[in-house]
């Protein structure tokens, strides 16, 4: 569906904060292949003798943002890969931050400890761009000729008109790395078929699908088996 509740996506790096924005272009020869199909189903839905619901169909399908996931690869060059971050719904991490997450989890680090030292990175940021900020304008007052009485102050942390220091949760830290993940699927499925061993050890937890994966109050798997290679 088309999103106007937002005139871009915030994406949220190391220790900065940034913005992504592109028009909404639009695939004319998809859009005549849906107007088809509209006409299609209203044909159909009249011999049946039924009620097409045919403004249902929205367009999606023909129409895009410059990040689409989808046309991603039909960039020349390799164009597509480079871009620097990965989107959510409304949101977005920067890929360098992003893939920290995997070490940095499967160490030991919990995602509310990631949370809280990407506030800290945020914050030294913010109180180095004051710092500056201060001096630049102790350099203007020093020119003469460019002086003034007024300087804008650079505002405060949460400001979103200014500096906008938005943190991740992490509850979100944790849904994107899922959905990144999900997303490079099949590479991950690759990555493993090709890793060779000559000794595998096998275990199974009993403790971990008791507790996780529950439907209406009951396990749905009996135990978690896990494989490693030496």
């Amino acid at each position: 569906c088309f999103r106007d509740n937002h005139f871009g996506r915030l994406i949220i790096g190391l220790n900065t904060t940034y913005y992504t924005i592109s028009r909404r272009y639009i695939c004319y020869e998809c859009h005549e292949a849906s107007k088809r199909a509209k006409a299609a189903y209203a044909t159909i839905a009249q011999q049946v003798d039924a009620h097409a619901a045919i403004d249902q169909i929205d367009d999606s399908s023909y129409t895009f943002m410059a990040w689409d996931n989808r046309i991603m690869h039909l960039y020349k060059y390799g164009r597509g890969a480079r871009f620097p971050a990965f989107l959510t719904w409304r949101a977005g991490l920067d890929k360098t931050l992003l893939r920290m997450l995997p070490p940095l989890q499967d160490g030991g680090f919990r995602a509310d400890r990631t949370s809280k030292m990407i506030c800290e990175l945020h914050s030294l940021a913010y109180d180095d761009a004051c710092i500056e900020h201060e001096h630049e304008i102790q350099r203007l007052r020093s020119n003469p000729v460019a002086a003034s009485n007024v300087y804008e102050p650079l505002g405060d942390f949460n400001d979103p008109r200014t500096w906008r220091g938005k943190i991740p949760t992490a509850n979100y830290l944790v849904h994107a790395r899922k959905l990144f993940f999900a997303s490079i699927k099949a590479h991950l499925d690759k990555s493993v078929k090709q890793r060779g061993a000559e000794v595998l050890h096998w275990d199974v937890s009993y403790k971990e699908a008791k507790h996780l994966c529950r439907y209406r109050g009951k396990s749905i798997f009996k135990g978690l088996v896990t494989a490693t290679n030496e």
